[in-house]
């Protein structure tokens, strides 16, 4: 048989719970997740047009890893991820409880290390791989891609450090 005292304390314990819980963020919180329509908003359709020769429409969404935006143009594209430990909490390939900067060093280290060549001067850390700048800056990761067609992928790391110029200042 529940007491007055019971129902009484079960009130008290939630609001102290509540009052913990809305402390807790601002101690532990990581940077925002940006979404998709504000990765698109890291670069503006001159830096696109730049970019790729031609202006081409911003493609906001989500993908596997974290917000995108992507821009398809006649002979060339242009994509942008922004990954963050919120965003990779909810991914399908993010490994549990691993933060962006931790994705980015087993990126660097064991996924791109025998073909990755370090790019310095942006962000924190950048390494170029193939097609795709990964840029390291604070508690967030860029990826960067830019693919033009009848080039060799790594004729776009020019474009690829040029995007992510403007795309880090604004994380």
């Amino acid at each position: 048989m529940r007491t007055r005292s019971t129902l009484f304390l079960n009130p008290i314990a939630i609001g102290a719970a509540l009052i913990a819980l809305d402390v807790a963020p601002s101690v532990v919180a990581s940077p925002a997740a940006p979404t998709p329509a504000e990765v698109c908003g890291m670069l503006s359709g001159a830096d696109v047009k730049e970019l790729l020769g031609k202006p081409a429409k911003a493609e906001p969404k989500e993908d596997n890893t974290g917000s995108t935006c992507l821009w398809l143009g006649d002979h060339a594209s242009l994509s942008v991820t922004v990954e963050t430990d919120d965003l990779l909490k909810t991914k399908v390939y993010a490994v549990k409880n691993q933060t962006a900067a931790e994705r980015f060093e087993y990126m660097k280290k064991e996924v791109a290390a025998k073909r990755a060549k370090g790019v310095p001067g942006i962000g924190d850390d950048a390494v170029w791989q193939s097609n795709l700048l990964w840029v390291l800056k604070g508690k967030k990761v860029a990826t960067i891609s830019i693919n033009r067609k009848g080039t060799f992928p790594a004729d776009d790391l020019p474009g690829a450090k040029a995007a992510a110029a403007k795309v880090v200042a604004k994380l």
